[in-house]
């Protein structure tokens, strides 16, 4: 076998891997040297943690866990490695494990600010926000410009309403996170056409032509969507330009039609930018619009403010010849990174409150509904009535809307058709998980602060199935029902 010079290669290896001088980043080379100095010398813990590191940075979590556990068995002091163990660990969904993971590179290294900060994002959406809190603070003691350690703390605060501290720290959504493994969550933009003159952050008091763009999901349009009005007693209708989503361009210039509409998904409004006679003064991501008209309890209107389409409500309201009551379903909320896992429930748990008599609307937009339905009135003989073009992922969500607003109520998983019912008005009962976002809070409150109280939570305990949930949901409707026939009579 060859004879090589071990560090010279691992020293040249991390200078590709990273980047650094003078190399071109070049993941793939750096990978094929790390494996060549371990046919030479396969248990060299360094070798091997760099190699690990590498996987995790292409995301090949199980791969790079793998690797760094067989390296924290032959030496368990090198503090990073227990860190980076952790957020693969953590992308597995092994919360347990990345917890431990991190507590030991918190004993390695106790005054690196990531490691607190990991773990208060460990318990952001597990139903301990208090947790989260104390261990972004932590982080913060450690480094005050932490980036991640803000964001802990912001949706922390949230989750216990502390909204007259909590949007401040929000903010930092907007800067570039603190560590190799994420970026911005709301990347900038700029509609100067000048990269040296940026368009300047709108301070919520100034006069102005002011863009209003949208950010993260479409529930989180519509919540913000809120503060428009708050916006407009300041700056005048005419003087906002919101840019939303595509989907939602319909729903927003209907909604509020006296300030342009642009849907785009394209940063600087390039989509618009230039059909202008002036660029504007000032722009404001939507989810900073709280930091001046949400920082008490008491601001919240909590009232409906979306309009429908009448015309695609008659629609949606004429498929459905039956007079039973319609109510709408869905069962499935979030993707792998927005917790999945914690906010969906199969159709088939459901059968105890889809018994009931009523006609059923399902609202569920994934590609797998229209079997699951299927499947499901299969076994149960029970329909659900499932329009695709409707509520798909890339449908204009004017039609969704109209669904929606034809309901006499919405049931419903928590995503984003809990929304658009709390901004129509229309009744909805959200099956909320144990460990919910932030968006509807923690603790016994039964009601959003966000909607009125047309919008109804029922909270899974911690540490239960859906099954207590679904039996009180199911009860309640047998009530509603027995209502409706009492009023009709």
């Amino acid at each position: 076998m060859e004879i090589i010079n071990a560090g010279d290669r691992f020293h040249r290896a991390q200078c590709i891997h990273q980047g650094v001088e003078g190399y071109e980043r070049d993941l793939a080379k750096a990978e094929k040297i790390y494996c060549e100095i371990l046919d030479h010398a396969p248990s060299n813990p360094w070798v091997l943690y760099a190699l690990g590191t590498l996987h995790i940075e292409l995301h090949h979590w199980g791969f790079g866990a793998f690797i760094l556990s067989q390296v924290a068995n032959i030496q368990d002091d090198i503090g990073e490695l227990h860190n980076t163990l952790g957020i693969a660990l953590r992308a597995m969904g092994d919360m347990d494990g990345a917890d431990k993971a991190y507590a030991r590179a918190g004993e390695l290294l106790p005054g690196v600010a990531d490691i607190p900060s990991n773990r208060a994002g460990l318990r952001i959406n597990a139903g301990v926000p208090a947790q989260a809190l104390a261990f972004a603070t932590k982080a913060l003691e450690l480094d005050p410009d932490h980036v991640d350690a803000k964001s802990h703390k912001a949706l922390a605060l949230l989750e216990l309403g502390a909204w007259n501290k909590a949007w401040d720290y929000h903010e930092a959504r907007l800067e570039k996170k603190s560590n190799a493994y994420s970026e911005f969550t709301v990347r900038p933009r700029n509609y100067s056409g000048d990269p040296d003159s940026p368009t300047p952050m709108w301070d919520g008091e100034s006069d102005g032509t002011l863009v209003i763009h949208g950010e993260q999901g479409i529930g989180d349009e519509i919540m913000f969507a809120s503060c428009f009005e708050d916006v407009a007693k300041i700056v005048g209708w005419q003087g906002m330009l919101i840019e939303p989503q595509p989907r939602l361009q319909a729903l927003f210039q209907r909604t509020f039609p006296d300030c342009r509409v642009v849907g785009t998904h394209n940063v600087d409004g390039s989509d618009w930018i230039e059909k202008e006679t002036d660029r504007p003064q000032f722009r404001i991501p939507m989810g900073s619009l709280p930091k001046f008209f949400r920082r008490s309890k008491e601001a919240f209107p909590r009232r409906p403010y979306l309009k429908a389409d009448p015309d695609l409500v008659d629609a949606a309201t004429s498929r459905l010849p039956s007079d039973a009551p319609r109510v709408g379903i869905s069962w499935q909320g979030g993707v792998h990174e927005t917790h999945v896992e914690l906010r969906s429930i199969p159709l088939p748990a459901l059968r105890l409150i889809l018994e009931q008599e009523v006609d059923w609307i399902s609202l569920q937009y994934t590609a797998e509904a229209v079997r699951e339905v299927a499947e499901f009135e299969n076994t149960s003989g029970i329909r659900v009535h499932h329009y695709p073009e409707l509520i798909e992922i890339g449908q204009d969500y004017d039609d969704t809307v109209a669904l929606v607003a034809s309901l006499d109520l919405l049931i419903t998983a928590s995503q984003s058709a809990l929304h658009v019912a709390g901004a129509l008005g229309v009744p909805c009962w959200v099956l909320t998980p144990s460990a919910p976002d932030w968006r509807l809070g923690v603790g016994d409150s039964r009601h959003s602060i966000w909607y009125g109280d047309h919008l109804k939570l029922y909270r899974q305990k911690m540490g239960e199935d859906w099954g207590p949930v679904i039996e009180e949901v199911a009860g309640d409707l047998v009530d509603w029902i027995r209502t409706r026939k009492a009023v009709a009579a």
